[in-house]
């Protein structure tokens, strides 16, 4: 982060612009008893128009921004003002006619409700039942703010002043307008404006800056690029096992999926095309075996090796595990897809016959895979047989799908239109052994 002075002010900021885009600024203050987030979006009550994902000009009805605001809050499994209060902040939210802000102050807490805060903001949530309920709620707000003299004095000057400009527009529209409203309306707005270079996250207090970029960074990425939304957490202290400035943060996922949305794995046929989706390197499994082999914790983690093109140990082992749902989910809707493995724990010979139905099996192709060095380097360092190489590790695929052998080609064109750079690296065959590598 780059730490901005303003002596006249007394004021340190540190700001940095994350890849994603998004603007970070961190006002330290160790003065301070209270820590305190904005997350804000450039978005308020007069972008009634813009273009959609199609490049088309959407026109929308008044006050969606504020109603969005209200929304933004539910999730899934809860309400998430009702979870960060509970869990020891005073969060709250509001719209004016630029911007839509998010906010929590509180004495403690403050890196699960940065989570929180990243999370529902940029992981909505709508049914049309939960707006035709709030519609009712604002409906009843309009009506109270037009009983308000003060109210009503500022919009009629507002539209007395500004004939065509949308700054006259009503924050928090009509009882007519919100009518209009819907889940969609809501979705739609919320991609068109909540994305994170449209967007900024400001911090303040006795906080540490390079922390909550790393937060921010590690979160927000996460969420986008799988898709889901972080819906809780909680800090642990473990006195004599960190320093006091380090932090171990670790999550888990649940997905959930229509019944008849399920990958059938019984329509799988011998012919059937074993596409591997690369992956970035260890990702986060066989540790136990890689820590002994090159004793990390004497290790030089840093020092340059040849054999990893000049990368650090350290490096080529901690390269970020790749998410792999949003390709895999759009492959889904264009080929018909017959079974997927996710090679985690146990390699090649544990995960891939899980998708696979009794009497077949997978034949891969070892000359088609691109495994990264740091297997090659691995398995040389610690004398690991190959089998055990590829029942431990990914060994460069870190997700295979099956496919028709006719929609191959179309499968791959949709991975690589996700950014994956997937190849074919085996069929299905009949045969009861259930891994063949040759």
């Amino acid at each position: 982060m780059v730490e901005r002075n303003y002596p006249a002010l007394r004021e340190t900021v540190w700001h940095t612009v994350l890849p994603n885009g998004l603007n970070v600024y961190v006002d330290t203050r160790p003065e301070y008893g209270k820590q305190f987030a904005f997350f804000a979006a450039r978005y308020g009550g007069m972008d009634l128009r813009f273009r959609g994902e199609d490049g088309e000009w959407v026109d929308t009805p008044q006050g969606v921004a504020h109603f969005l605001e209200h929304k933004m809050f539910d999730t899934q499994d809860g309400n998430a003002l009702q979870r960060m209060a509970a869990q020891g902040v005073d969060p709250n939210a509001y719209t004016t006619p630029s911007m839509t802000g998010y906010y929590f102050e509180g004495v403690q807490g403050f890196e699960d409700n940065l989570r929180t805060l990243l999370s529902f903001v940029s992981q909505p949530w709508f049914t049309e039942e939960s707006v035709a309920k709030e519609q009712g709620i604002i409906g009843q707000e309009i009506r109270m703010c037009e009983d308000d003299p003060s109210h009503e004095v500022y919009y009629q000057l507002m539209e007395a002043m500004y004939a065509r400009h949308p700054v006259r527009v009503r924050v928090a529209g009509t009882v007519e307008s919100i009518a209009q409203i819907t889940a969609d309306t809501l979705y739609q707005c919320h991609r068109a404006f909540y994305r994170p270079g449209n967007m900024v996250l400001c911090a303040a207090g006795d906080i540490d800056p390079e922390r909550v970029a790393a937060i921010v960074s590690g979160v927000a990425e996460g969420c986008v690029q799988a898709g889901a939304a972080l819906v809780g957490g909680e800090t642990a202290e473990h006195p004599g096992m960190m320093a006091e400035d380090d932090y171990d943060l670790a999550g888990f996922t649940v997905g959930v999926v229509d019944r008849d949305k399920v990958v059938d794995k019984n329509k799988m046929a011998a012919g059937d095309v074993v596409i591997a989706l690369p992956s970035t390197g260890i990702h986060s499994n066989g540790f136990s075996l890689v820590r002994r082999v090159f004793r990390v914790e004497t290790a030089d983690l840093r020092a340059p090796i040849e054999a990893l093109g000049g990368r650090g140990l350290g490096e080529a082992l901690l390269t970020p595990t790749r998410i792999y749902v949003k390709p895999v989910l759009a492959l889904l809707e264009q080929v018909e897809v017959h079974g997927i493995s996710h090679i985690t724990g146990g390699g090649f010979y544990e995960n891939i016959p899980r998708s696979i139905p009794d009497g077949l099996g997978a034949k891969i192709e070892k000359a088609a895979l691109r495994t990264p060095p740091v297997f090659d380097f691995l398995a040389r360092s610690g004398n690991i047989p190959e089998r055990d190489m590829f029942n431990t590790f990914n060994m460069g695929v870190g997700m295979d799908v099956v496919v028709p052998k006719e929609q191959a080609d179309r499968a791959l064109a949709v991975l690589r239109e996700q950014g994956e750079d997937a190849y074919i690296m085996g069929e299905i065959v009949s045969g009861e052994e259930r891994v063949v590598l040759c």
